[in-house]
C-alpha cells in the first residue's frame, strides 16, 4: 500500500531538493567563475603590446569576492601599470610637459577583445555543466 504524504511533508521534501541543487549550482558557477578569470589574464597578456613585456606580465586576478548575489573575480593589471590601460586600450592626445603637441596615438584594444571572447566562453561553459548536469 503506498504511503501517504502530507502537503507540508511533500513542500519540505521539494525545498530540500532545490536547496542541493542550488547549491551545487552555486558551487559549479564558482569554479567557472574562477575559470574565466584566469582565461581572461591569459588572453589580456597574449594580446597586450609588448614593447618591454612588463606590462602584459602585470595582468593578475586583483581582487576575489563571494557575496550573496554570487562570487565575482576583478582582472587588472598591478602597479605600476594599472595606470597605462585606459590609455593604451582608447588611445590618448600626445602631451609634453602640459602642452599639447598636436599629434594623437591610437588606440591598441586588448582589453575588450578579450572580455569578450571570455565572457562568451563562460556563458557556453556553464550551459554545457548545467545540461550535463540534467
Amino acid at each position: 500500500m503506498a504511503k501517504k504524504t502530507t502537503y507540508e511533508d511533500f513542500e519540505v521534501t521539494v525545498k530540500a531538493i532545490l536547496d542541493d541543487y542550488g547549491t551545487e549550482v552555486s558551487e559549479m558557477i564558482d569554479q567557472e567563475v574562477e575559470e574565466a578569470a584566469k582565461l581572461c589574464v591569459k588572453e589580456i597578456s597574449s594580446r597586450a603590446p609588448t614593447r618591454y613585456g612588463n606590462y602584459a606580465k602585470s595582468f593578475k586576478v586583483l581582487k576575489k569576492t563571494r557575496s550573496w548575489s554570487g562570487s565575482s573575480r576583478i582582472v587588472g593589471a598591478e602597479k605600476p601599470y594599472y595606470r597605462l590601460t585606459h590609455l593604451l586600450e582608447h588611445g590618448h592626445y600626445k602631451v609634453l610637459w602640459g602642452h599639447d603637441t598636436g599629434g594623437e596615438v591610437q588606440g591598441f584594444p586588448h582589453i575588450g577583445p578579450a572580455e569578450a571572447i571570455v565572457s562568451q566562453e563562460f556563458v557556453d561553459r556553464v550551459k554545457r555543466r548545467l545540461a550535463n548536469d540534467s
